[in-house]
């Protein structure tokens, strides 16, 4: 068991270091769709809400769902065409097949900047979470706009970045909705 502990570190560092190679190399984000070649457990998390007011989400947030995470943050440039994208993603799905969850990454920004920057873009049928204890870092996360895709299990299992997610994103949620419907025992 432990051998598999590094090579499970190396294959995500080298995809995070892949992602982000291809991903600063032009004015908009190189488009990346990269099916984690060792799925990891997503981290355990509770995370403040935007707006204030509710209990913080936790990671039991996707417990037995498929699920995206999109990485945002205010300055983003190209995160409000992706947030917008990921809003009509979230209509096509809904919260009982597919549950999405964004994480502002700028620690620096105040709660009020992010409510400010979702009230510009689409409505917002998902929670929106502040990262106050570095879930981005501990994916590695290290730009924005960038998306995780949780299984059923709760494992990383995909990263996209700098793509069309109205073309990419379906094709990727079908694979993992049909692995989570083809096991007899999953929850529904």
């Amino acid at each position: 068991m432990t051998q598999g502990i590094p090579m499970l570190h190396l294959g995500k560092a080298l995809i995070i270091s892949a992602l982000l190679a291809v991903a600063t190399t032009g004015p908009l984000p190189a488009q990346v769709s990269v099916t984690a070649p060792n799925p990891y457990p997503l981290p355990a998390f509770a995370l403040p809400t935007i707006p204030a007011g509710g209990a913080p989400l936790t990671s039991s947030y996707f417990e037995h769902r498929i699920g995206v995470i999109e990485f945002w943050f205010p300055r983003c440039e190209y995160c409000g065409p992706m947030h917008d994208a990921l809003a009509r993603v979230a209509q096509r799905y809904g919260p009982d097949s597919v549950r999405i969850l964004a994480v502002d990454t700028d620690r620096e920004a105040s709660r009020e900047e992010a409510l400010s920057w979702l009230q510009e873009h689409s409505p917002t049928p998902f929670p929106v979470v502040l990262d106050s204890t570095g879930l981005a870092d501990s994916l590695h996360v290290y730009g924005a706009p960038f998306f995780a895709v949780v299984d059923h299990h709760g494992r990383v299992v995909h990263w996209l970045g700098g793509v069309d997610l109205d073309k990419a994103l379906p094709p990727v949620l079908a694979r993992y909705l049909a692995a989570r419907a083809a096991e007899p025992s999953a929850p529904r």
